[in-house]
């Protein structure tokens, strides 16, 4: 004799069947055990509802013939049990509006020893007025992929249904999304008196963000503040503002940005104010010109205090150049009369613009030179239109190239 266990699983109205052999030659007593089956009843079937088999004997060989017999179940599993209840629990979530969340939502837990995730199916309620309906399933996680728009704080609900009993579960509770991170970038300014510039740009990991979401402000560094304009950019927006300095020279600068659902961010930014010089420019020559370096622009003495690349410079060139006698531009070129007939400006500035050259030339009507370069010069005291008093200085910034 042989004993078979199978684990069967009833469709509706559909009979469950095994079978058991009984070797030929070998004897099987009244009341004898021939195996057992192990089988789910129907869905619909109510608790405590009493087995009822109907089994079926057939032999084999001449005069094979079959019978039936209407039995009960007895003993254990003899009576239709209960499907254990299932639960289901919210994860708590971590979301940043705009950024998408991927992830569990929910996990349910089945005491039944034989149930599998297959059996259930989710929807989950975002609680921003967006649902999604049969939620992906990794194992006994509810996981699924949403973008919240905005900031705040939501009520999330996640409904998990058993396919088998059409019978479902519910958790809920509220999810907080945190406000996108900004990232400003500050700038180095080198301006005129007032300043009209664009103190810094930012981008926001929100990517709906708008203009009307943000405010800043600005710390000018004299000790002043005053609201920031904000304008979009390809990439970002642009931190812009207008201030009227009372001093020539560095400030150091703060831009404060805000979001509308709280994230603030800082930076920094340098400004340089300086003026140019009335009436014309001063000139220097290129050699040994670098950030930090001391320079000679105006002195009876000119040409032995600046090396040209070009060559040699005339001795009669004092330094200063009467054309342009506005701002002057890096490409071009400057004029002025031989010797220090062209008058310069009775005072410099703290902080001004110089031209340096790379090519120095005079003929009996003219001097004349190259802009290579415009950088500004931080001036010494001391310095007088009569060339027997230098101007002198120090490199602090280039304007151009």
């Amino acid at each position: 004799m042989t004993t078979a266990t199978k684990d069967l699983e009833r469709k509706t109205r559909d009979p469950i069947s095994c079978s058991f052999t009984v070797v030929s030659g070998v004897t099987v007593l009244p009341g004898q055990m021939l195996g057992t089956a192990v089988f789910r009843i129907d869905v619909m079937t109510a608790p405590d509802t009493t087995i009822r088999l109907t089994v079926v004997g057939c032999s084999d060989g001449p005069g094979s013939a079959c019978g039936g017999l209407n039995i009960l179940a007895s003993g254990p599993g003899g009576t239709v049990s209960s499907d254990p209840p299932f639960t289901v629990s919210l994860i708590p979530l971590t979301a940043t509006e705009g950024q998408p969340y991927i992830g569990p939502v929910a996990t349910i837990s089945d005491a039944e020893p034989t149930a599998s995730p297959s059996e259930y199916v989710a929807d989950i309620t975002w609680g921003d007025g967006t649902s999604q309906t049969q939620a992906s399933m990794d194992g006994w996680s509810v996981i699924d992929t949403h973008t919240y728009l905005e900031e705040g704080t939501y009520f999330v609900t996640v409904t998990v249904t058993d396919r088998d009993l059409d019978h479902s579960t519910m958790t809920s509770g509220w999810v907080t999304v945190a406000d996108a991170a900004l990232h400003p970038r500050g700038a180095i300014i080198n301006t005129t008196n007032p300043l009209n510039a664009t103190l810094a740009t930012f981008s926001d990991d929100d990517p709906n963000g708008v203009v009307t979401d943000y405010t800043a402000t600005i710390g000018w560094g004299d000790g002043s503040s005053s609201p920031a304009s904000i304008t979009q950019n390809l990439t970002g927006f642009d931190v812009s503002g207008t201030h009227v300095y009372g001093n020539l020279g560095p400030y150091a600068v703060t831009v404060h940005v805000c979001d509308a659902g709280g994230a603030c961010s800082d930076t920094n930014s340098s400004v340089l104010v300086f003026a140019y010089t009335s009436g014309g420019n001063f000139v220097v020559g290129d050699g040994g010109v670098t950030l930090g370096s001391s320079v000679t622009y105006w002195s009876s003495r000119w040409a032995s205090a600046n090396t040209v690349s070009s060559g040699a410079p005339p001795d009669d060139f004092k330094g200063f150049a009467d054309h342009p006698n506005g701002a002057p531009a890096c490409g071009t070129n400057w004029s002025t009369t031989p010797g220090n007939s062209a008058h310069p400006p009775d005072t410099v500035p703290t902080y001004t613009a110089v031209i340096v050259s790379t090519s120095v030339s005079q003929d009996a009507a003219h001097t004349t030179g190259d802009s290579a370069q415009i950088v500004i010069v931080k001036t010494d005291s001391g310095y007088a239109p009569d060339p027997g008093h230098p101007g002198t200085g120090t490199i602090v910034a280039v304007l151009c190239p």
